[in-house]
This record gives structure tokens, sequence and C-alpha cells, in this order.
């Protein structure tokens, strides 16, 4: 199935509803939050407590329905991005936040500055590895965006890797204004992503983002997507 394709089928006219920033970590959401400015610092997800953090879709649905607010109520938006360029920016963002003072993980940052990149692959893919709130080793990227059958929830999907143009197709879409940042944010490798791979690793990553390979037609041979333009429904 092409999913862009079939999502944009779906678009509906333009709705002034309050923004639900669905933030997948590590796929631009600083820069995003900087683009949309106040409208973001005012979302639910940000000043209510039981909302905050990297929280999936169906974890919003679930929470705002105890709070008997419907997420239909939102324009709910979320940054999708290569699962193999993901992994590497995770990998080396932790292995730079000194002490866990960015992230409050000190004890990820000790643990990933003993690791090679191949260690922490086989770490990802070990049943035993713990999860917790502040990092799910085992989810894909899919899993922030997905409802309780695997389909795809949210309102706007945004590429990563063309994210100032998909941007500016869903402000024109929404009629949210934008201010594009004039820079970067978070930046944490200037290492080519690919160079931390040996062939082992890519089978690996494969098998543990196989929804995301599936749905958004990401490959590991250029670290671009196939279909690459912005989604809504």
């Amino acid at each position: 199935m092409n999913l862009l394709k079939h999502l944009r089928s779906h678009i509906q006219p333009a709705v002034q509803k309050p923004l639900l920033f669905v933030h997948t970590p590590k796929c631009g959401g600083k820069f995003v939050e900087r683009a949309f400015g106040q409208q973001i610092k005012k979302s639910i997800s940000l000043c209510h407590p039981d909302l905050r953090g990297h929280l999936f879709w169906s974890e919003y649905k679930r929470r705002l329905d105890q709070l008997n607010t419907p997420i239909e109520d939102f324009l709910t938006f979320a940054v999708v991005r290569n699962p193999f360029v993901w992994r590497v920016s995770f990998f080396t963002y932790i292995q730079q936040d000194t002490g866990g003072r960015k992230t409050n993980l000190a004890h990820l940052n000790a643990l990933f500055n003993k690791m090679t990149f191949s260690n922490y692959v086989d770490w990802l893919c070990d049943p035993a590895t713990p999860t917790t709130q502040d990092f799910r080793p085992h989810a894909q990227v899919s899993d922030w965006i997905v409802d309780q059958n695997g389909a795809v929830a949210v309102n706007y999907l945004l590429r990563q890797e063309r994210l100032v143009d998909d941007l500016k197709e869903m402000s024109a879409l929404t009629g949210v204004a934008i201010k594009i940042p004039s820079k970067k944010i978070n930046v944490s490798n200037d290492r080519p992503w690919y160079s931390f791979y040996k062939d082992a690793d890519v089978d690996k990553i494969t098998a543990l983002h196989t929804r995301d390979i599936a749905l958004f037609g990401y490959a590991f041979a250029d670290g671009s997507p196939v279909k690459q333009h912005c989604a809504a429904h």
C-alpha cells in the first residue's frame, strides 16, 4: 500500500484546532517547536503534567480519555526518521550527554561510552534490556504515531529528512503559521551515520524496525525515505 497516497486521500479541510505535537525523540522535535513558537508552548502536551514527555499517540489518547478530552479535538502531528539514522543519532547523543545533564540518563551515558555501536545494537535487540518511560530500546519510530491496530493515527506526518519542506506544506494545508529556524538544533554527530554499521548490525536493525520499513519505505542503502512528501489525513 502506498501509505502517503492513502493518507492524502483523507485530507480534511483545515480546521483551527489546538496543536498536539507527538514528539518522537531524536527526530527534529526541538526544530519543530521553534518553528511553531508560542503555539507549541501553549500545547496541552507541554502544559498538563500528565501529558509531558515523549509519549506515544496511543498514550496521549488514553490519558486524554481519562481527562474526558477526545484526542480528535486536537490537530495531531509527528515527525518520523530513517530508523538506521535514528539509532545512530540516539547512540551518539546519549554518549555525548556527560553525566546525563540534558537527558537525565546518566546511567546510559556511562553505559554507552563503554560500548561500540555493534555492542549497542546487540543491547537494543536483547529482550532482557529494560524499558523505561525515558528510554524505550525496543520501540520502533512508528510506535509513536500508530493506534492500537498499527494504523497511522496522527493527522500530519512529517519527515525529518525533508522537515523544512514538510513543515511549509503542513502550514499551507492547515493555515497554522510557522517560522523556520535558521539553523539545526541538537546536532549530535558529524561522522557519516552509515560508517557506524557492520553488515550484521544492518540485519539486526532491519529486523527491529520491520514496521517502520514497511510503512515508510525507509532503506539502509541511501539513508533516505523512498516516499518523500508530507502526509496528512
